[in-house]
């Protein structure tokens, strides 16, 4: 049933775009200050599919009300997520119980897959 309501559509912006809220780059910025990677592997692995998931759900809200129900709450609450992720697994040795070398060796790799973890936390 139509009501004669207003339908507002806006035009999708770039990954860049979406990355460039004060909040966003910030968060982005503590990513890549976090990250054990190197500058090159964490933009190719960390950065770059950060910002394609914000410019994927950039008008989708994240609650009904709260602070992520505004478009692009998904976004701010899933970049929040990977970051506070990213900052915790740094101060881990993983897997626990492993020896200190294995640990090292595996360090970059548990970065990673905390990254992904972090990122899809929120997907159905």
């Amino acid at each position: 049933m139509f009501t004669g309501g207003l339908t507002v559509f806006s035009l999708p912006q770039t990954a860049q775009a979406t990355a460039s809220a004060l909040r966003r780059r910030r968060l982005v910025r503590m990513l890549a200050d976090n990250s054990p990677l190197s500058q090159s592997v964490t933009d190719a692995w960390l950065l770059k599919p950060a910002q394609a998931m914000l410019e994927r759900v950039q008008d989708c809200p994240a609650a009904w009300k709260g602070a992520y129900s505004s478009p692009g709450g998904f976004g701010d609450l899933s970049l929040g997520v990977v970051v506070r992720a990213v900052r915790l697994v740094r101060g881990m040795m993983l897997p626990p119980g492993a020896t200190p070398e294995e640990q090292s060796a595996l360090a970059l790799g548990w970065v990673c897959a905390v990254f992904w973890a972090g990122l899809f936390h929120h997907l159905p």
